[in-house]
């Protein structure tokens, strides 16, 4: 009796992974001959990245100035050319009334207006104190602040260097040593050039895999509800948990493929470095892919079109991934509430060791816990995903 139970034990097992399989093949047959599924999810993300990574840049550089030189001296010209020899500023055009420089800005010809009043030279050369007038297009409040820093800076050191050459003249370097015994040393770490591609590409990949996969795992769902094969499915002996598996993985994998185009195209196209595992990183993408496709999952058991399943999943999936996961804004920036709002975002999570593994090369000793976190969001989020898939179908 024992050997006939162990015996049915078994076929039972092979029956159920010989269900499993067939349901997981026949999701791969309707992938492959649906092109528009299987390019959403192996090329949509890459072309996606090219985009975003071109489009989504905060170094400022070239930004249009118009000039009115009142004062047409040696030290005008002198300043305006130190002024457009950095690569952030660019004369791109004079004006002789100082009244029509805000309407520049009104049209948006130019981003900013510098105006030189008469007597500039003359009061350098007194040692009397000069004015400047510099004005910004405030639209663009990150523009208007990077710009006004760069000013400020030039302004700074220009005026340090009139200051040491007058001393010098003096014969005083005694004054000039002490104006510049002070110095500082800066370094910044696991950026040094400040590119912004190395800050988005990761933050990118976090976007896009929360919107792609959570997207298409909905609407492979509601597909089924649409084609009236749902039903058929539920009634068939198929369990609950052997119909999500054998949706999940098929979408895993080609996702996971998908990851496999982008991550080298951030590497070698845009230059970000991979310090960190790659091991590490595909542990982390794997956990993260899960809670996606729960949150893909649980929102098909309550869309009954693809449509609705669209409207519900990019709400609660790429908007909080772009505003609230620390992609753009800051989360120290936040007000407390947000702060605590953004606790529930795993893309948040995702993004700390995405960053940590590219940029700084750190691993599963820094990041465990992201890891547990992210490893506690996948395990409720696909639970709750069972349960409601369960509940539909009894």
């Amino acid at each position: 009796m024992a050997f006939e139970d162990l015996i049915s034990g078994k076929l039972g097992g092979v029956i159920i992974m010989q269900q499993l399989w067939a349901l997981i093949k026949k999701e791969f047959l309707q992938i492959r001959r649906d092109p528009r599924t299987l390019g959403m999810v192996l090329f949509a993300p890459l072309v996606m990245l090219m985009l975003y990574g071109y489009a989504v840049n905060f170094d400022i550089h070239h930004i249009a100035i118009i000039v009115c030189d009142q004062d047409c001296s040696q030290e005008s010209r002198e300043f305006i050319r130190g002024f457009s020899s950095s690569e952030y500023f660019d004369i791109t055009g004079h004006d002789a009334n100082p009244e029509h420089l805000i309407s520049y800005l009104d049209a948006g010809i130019a981003r900013g207006v510098l105006w030189i009043p008469r007597g500039f030279g003359r009061k350098l050369a007194e040692g009397v104190g000069s004015d400047l007038f510099f004005g910004l297009d405030g639209a663009d409040a990150n523009t208007a602040t990077i710009s006004l820093g760069y000013f400020s800076k030039y302004v700074q050191g220009y005026s340090a260097n009139i200051i040491i050459n007058r001393l010098t003249q003096k014969g005083r370097p005694d004054l000039v040593n002490r104006l510049t015994s002070f110095q500082t040393e800066a370094r910044v770490w696991y950026n040094p050039e400040l590119k912004s591609s190395h800050f988005i590409v990761p933050g990118l990949i976090s976007t896009l895999l929360m919107m792609v996969v959570a997207l298409l795992t909905a609407m492979a769902v509601t597909n089924e509800k649409e084609r009236n094969t749902f039903e058929q499915l539920a009634v068939s002996p198929i369990k609950p948990w052997q119909l999500i598996l054998g949706k999940i993985i098929p979408y895993a994998l080609v996702s996971f493929l998908g990851v496999l185009l982008i991550i080298p195209a951030g590497v070698f196209w845009f230059g970000v470095p991979l310090r960190g595992s790659i091991l590490v990183l595909m542990l982390f993408i794997l956990i993260f892919l899960v809670s996606v496709l729960g949150i893909g999952l649980f929102f098909s058991t309550i869309a009954k079109t693809q449509q609705q399943a669209m409207f519900m999943v990019v709400p609660a999936t790429t908007l909080p991934a772009i505003l609230l996961s620390g992609f753009v804004f800051p989360i120290e920036s936040m007000p407390h509430f947000l702060q605590w709002v953004t606790y529930l975002i795993p893309a948040r999570f995702f993004l700390i060791a995405l960053r940590g593994i590219f940029l700084k090369g750190v691993g599963l000793v820094v990041l465990w816990p992201q890891a547990i976190i992210l490893l506690i969001f996948s395990t409720v989020l696909m639970v709750a995903a069972a349960l409601k898939f369960k509940k539909r179908l009894d």
